[in-house]
């Protein structure tokens, strides 16, 4: 009988050990995951500021775009006349 008890407590700590184990990556894991979504954040942050310049960027050229078109037409008008 006590050999069996010594067995199967042998197993449960065994056992444990495997779990403590498991937890143990579980929880590296868990910290890479956790400096990876940090530094995904980091990035979204600035794709969002490099996409708000863009779209100032963009803004502008299309006023100069404007400006450049009515200056054209002027001149056209001048040569026409």
């Amino acid at each position: 009988m006590i050999s069996v008890v010594t067995g199967v407590t042998s197993e449960l700590t065994g056992v444990t050990s495997e779990l403590t184990g498991v937890t143990s990556e579980l929880t590296g894991v868990t910290s890479e995951l956790t400096g990876v979504t940090s530094e995904l954040t980091g990035v979204t942050s600035e794709l969002t500021g490099v996409t708000s310049e863009l779209t100032g960027v963009t803004s502008e050229l299309t006023g100069v775009t404007s400006e450049l078109t009515g200056v054209t037409s002027e001149l056209t008008g001048v040569t026409q006349s």
